[in-house]
């Protein structure tokens, strides 16, 4: 008899520590804590003041971590676990020297830490880096396959999508689009060309989301060159973003970046908060990158130019 409540009091005890165990474990997860640089527009090739711009914002971004934040966030800037330049990365891919312009952006970012730049990168292109069979998007398509951690991709590489912590990310190229339709741009006149094709982002985004998130209220980051801006919204048409206001019904989409613009700003969609990241190599020079720390429940915005910080917002997240 005293031996069975022996046994009764260890189970009793292994029972408590299991469920402490599980306390630890679900209650007490550690909040998120991640850091990422985004910037866009690096236009190699445009000149080469820019090009120089470029290499120093490359060499601002490698010195950044353990810089104190602006006083709002306060902190400083952790470890930083990728850049994701959105768009532009060339002058003109179709130029004699498209080739030329691409190596020079691929030496300084690189794509998994082996270039000038120190972290991983995630690129897309934009309206300068040319069509399907272009330099550009041939080169984004071969990197897919040594860029870390990526969760998915699309047959033509322009497309992907990787996780950081428990934050999902998508890479859409221009912007979510599917055919591509017919757009008068904002000198009244038609885009031609395959450089103007979304490549079907939106369906990748649409099953990406469906695999990789689904029901878990997970936070999503989304990335494309076109934005909200007057400007941005001449490149792709009403109809397309409302395909993409459908596509991300239901999902805890906390931000959309974009690029094009080359000037850091925020246009809120309804409680949809989007930004431009301005650009690496601006005008006037140099240029300038954002900041992003997505921490608990608060994600934390802050534009970094080269006499020091810029632009800030502080966006609480709502739980899902």
């Amino acid at each position: 008899m005293k031996r069975q409540r022996q046994i009764t009091a260890l189970l009793a005890l292994a029972a408590v520590g299991a469920a402490a165990l599980v306390f630890v474990t679900f209650s007490g997860r550690p909040a998120r804590d991640i850091t990422f640089f985004l910037t866009s527009d690096t236009h190699y090739g445009m000149s080469s003041a820019a090009d120089e711009a470029d290499g120093r914002t490359v060499e601002a971004m490698n010195r950044l971590p353990g810089t104190a934040y602006p006083a709002e966030i306060g902190g400083a800037v952790g470890a930083t676990l990728g850049v994701a330049v959105l768009g532009d990365l060339v002058s003109n891919a179709g130029a004699p020297d498209g080739l030329a312009q691409w190596h020079r952006f691929s030496a300084d970012f690189g794509v998994a830490g082996e270039g000038r730049l120190r972290y991983p990168v995630y690129e897309l292109p934009g309206n300068h880096d040319g069509g399907d069979e272009g330099v550009v998007r041939r080169g984004i398509l071969e990197r897919d396959a040594r860029r870390p951690g990526l969760k998915g991709a699309s047959e033509n590489g322009i497309s992907y999508s990787w996780d950081w912590d428990d934050v999902h990310f998508a890479c859409l190229g221009l912007y979510a689009g599917s055919e591509g339709e017919v757009v008068v741009n904002p000198w009244g006149r038609r885009f031609e060309g395959s450089w103007r094709l979304p490549g079907h982002s939106l369906e990748f985004l649409r099953d990406d989301l469906a695999r990789n998130v689904g029901a878990s209220g997970r936070p999503v980051v989304l990335l494309q060159h076109y934005g909200f801006d007057v400007w941005g919204l001449g490149w792709w048409s009403e109809n397309e973003r409302r395909a993409l206001a459908e596509a991300i019904k239901g999902y805890h989409v906390i931000a959309i970046f974009w690029g094009h613009s080359h000037v850091v700003m925020r246009v809120d969609l309804g409680g949809l908060p989007t930004f431009c990241v301005g650009s690496a190599q601006a005008d006037p020079l140099p240029g300038s990158f954002l900041v992003v720390r997505i921490r608990g429940r608060r994600m934390d915005v802050a534009e970094r130019k080269a006499d020091g910080w810029g632009y800030v917002a502080r966006v609480p997240l709502k739980k899902r």
